[in-house]
């Protein structure tokens, strides 16, 4: 992903930049994820909404589902 070299994103330190993608997913994609937005609350609520959302478009068919890979 290419990020902006200007504006907020650009001298935001890693918590920063964090707090902004929360709050911009919070204000844009609320009503998409249903109650998974209370997710971003969490500590690694990034990455949770992302499986939450990877798990539906598996379930609906877009994208393929993950393979599970021996340990």
């Amino acid at each position: 992903m290419l990020l902006p070299k200007t504006g907020i994103i650009a001298n935001a330190t890693d918590q920063e930049f964090q707090s902004y993608m929360k709050a911009y997913i919070k204000t844009h994609f609320a009503d998409t994820l249903g109650e998974d937005a209370s997710l971003l609350d969490l500590p690694n609520g990034l990455d949770l909404v992302q499986e939450q959302v990877n798990d539906r478009l598996a379930k609906s068919g877009v994208k393929p589902e993950k393979k599970q890979t021996a340990a």
